[in-house]
């Protein structure tokens, strides 16, 4: 009888008691209705509740004696309906006591609690593609297994990623299982056939970069990748979810050729250095597509060399940049006014400098009359010169005329400076009576004409500006003159 069988049964029953109860009650007490002392149960079945119901009426108490002394204070009850949970599975005669008017009337069953399997497919599997799975959920002898599948054997061998289950029935007890079967793919890994490097330089093995993988090195690094320098086997194993692959592959390091051009330098002009890129067993191919082992150099500018021997390839660059002999001029001898400023220049690229007075810069700034000289020399030779230079005291004088009278006879028709200055620099404005700008020149030897918009402006009063720079006894000076000044006509 499976449990919803036991449990309709039960209902029925107790529906059956109670009825009889209601019936005796409703005749009164001077009606005797006997009933026997007797009872039902429900789920048989280890580790579940086994259900009892007494099927008495008029009774002053029960008392119920489940045969299980196991289960300690549990092992009786007074319940009409009581439930007890049985230590173990096997035999166990349960005993039902009622007292009617003080008199005990007893009903003993002999009951048969069935032991429950219990399927165990273990903890979830993981398993590499390929390699089949076989689930074994235990022994359960006298029950009836059945797969997820439909199938019913003792176990399920299974090839397939999923969640797989099992149910065993012994006699209406039924248990359960439930297991998660996982199978990762095998990963791939290859780091290539064998194969050599250059001295010097290095190789990148990478057997693929797979999501969640681990990596295993010979050396025991377990980066992704790994930098080959050295000649040897190289080896990898490549791990996902307990599933691996390994690849191995031969490194070898050639010798690499060896060049140095030497450092970027300065040569004379008509005297070639010797670049030379010799190695054993090599070709070459210069910047300016010669092959020969060296070249000769003279010209400025980059020269350049690649190298081969067998597989490997070197090179090298070298800066060169040209001299020739110094050459030195000062200028001819000079007169300048006190303070002026002369720099005497003797630059050579790469030379050194000696003055008259011990100083090694390429320029020098006299400020006396005197006597100056001066050595220049680099890698491609040496050269001298010298120059007198005398200062006299100078005046800066600025005339301007008061009135001028532009009336086309050929005196005084310009109103315009007077200059005697050594570097002499300035600006000439001209303004009427309302403020307005008639003229502008920095042309000393240019003047205003008496003209305003191309018509002769009207006698009168005028104003001029003058602002000019100049050497003025040994000074640099800055003035700015103004003056009203008459045109007549």
């Amino acid at each position: 009888m499976n449990i919803l069988s036991r449990i309709f049964a039960v209902c029925a029953l107790l529906v059956s008691a109670n009825t009889l109860t209601t019936r005796a009650e409703s005749m009164g007490s001077s009606f005797a209705l006997i009933v026997n002392t007797d009872f039902i149960y429900s789920d048989t079945c280890s580790g579940s509740p086994t259900l009892f119901s007494a099927l008495v009426a008029g009774q002053d108490s029960i008392r119920w004696d489940f045969d299980d002394p196991s289960s300690g204070i549990l092992n009786t009850s007074t319940a009409l309906n009581p439930q007890h949970l049985f230590s173990n599975p096997g035999t166990f005669d349960v005993t039902l006591t009622a007292w009617t008017s003080g008199v005990p009337e007893t009903e003993t069953k002999t009951i048969f609690i069935i032991e429950t399997p219990s399927p165990d497919l273990g903890p979830d599997i993981s398993s590499c593609a390929g390699t089949p799975v076989t689930l074994n959920p235990g022994p359960a002898p006298g029950a009836l297994t059945v797969w997820s599948d439909a199938s019913s054997g003792n176990t399920l061998t299974v090839t397939q990623a999923g969640i797989y289950w099992v149910k065993q029935d012994r006699q209406g007890c039924i248990a359960s299982d439930t297991i998660s079967v996982l199978f990762y793919p095998v990963p791939l890994s290859s780091l290539g056939n064998d194969r050599s490097i250059c001295d010097g330089q290095s190789l990148v093995l990478d057997p693929g970069f797979q999501p969640s993988a681990t990596y295993l090195w010979q050396d025991g690094s377990s980066n992704p990748t790994y930098i080959a320098s050295t000649s040897g086997a190289y080896s990898v194993t490549v791990s996902i979810g307990g599933c691996s692959s390994t690849s191995t592959v031969q490194i070898s390091v050639d010798p690499s050729p060896q060049v140095f051009l030497g450092n970027d330098t300065v040569v004379c002009k008509g005297f070639p250095i010797f670049l030379d890129a010799t190695n054993q067993n090599a070709s070459y191919i210069w910047q300016n597509g010669s092959t020969n082992p060296f070249i000769f150099a003279e010209d400025p500018g980059f020269y350049s060399v690649l190298v081969s021997v067998g597989n490997c390839i070197a090179g090298d660059t070298i800066l060169l940049d040209q001299q020739d002999k110094p050459s030195v001029f000062l200028g001819e001898d000079s007169l300048l006014c006190s303070g002026q400023p002369l720099i005497l220049n003797a630059f050579n690229y790469g030379a050194t400098y000696s003055w008259q007075d011990g100083s090694t810069e390429s320029t020098f700034q006299p400020g006396v009359t005197g006597f100056y000289y001066v050595t220049a020399e680099n890698r491609c030779g040496i050269a001298a010169d010298s120059i007198q230079v005398t200062f006299v005291t100078c005046n800066c004088l600025v005339y301007l005329p008061s009135a001028f009278s532009p009336n086309r006879d050929n005196k005084n028709e310009l109103f315009q400076s007077k200059v005697n200055c050594t570097e002499y620099t300035g600006k000439l404005e001209i303004y009427n009576r309302m403020g307005q700008l008639l003229f502008e020149s920095e042309d000393p030897e240019d003047g205003w004409d008496g003209t305003w918009k191309g018509k002769d402006a009207p006698e009168g009063v005028y104003v001029y500006v003058l602002k000019y720079s100049g050497y003025d006894n040994g000074r640099y000076i800055n003035k700015r003159k103004r003056e009203p000044f008459l045109l007549v006509r």
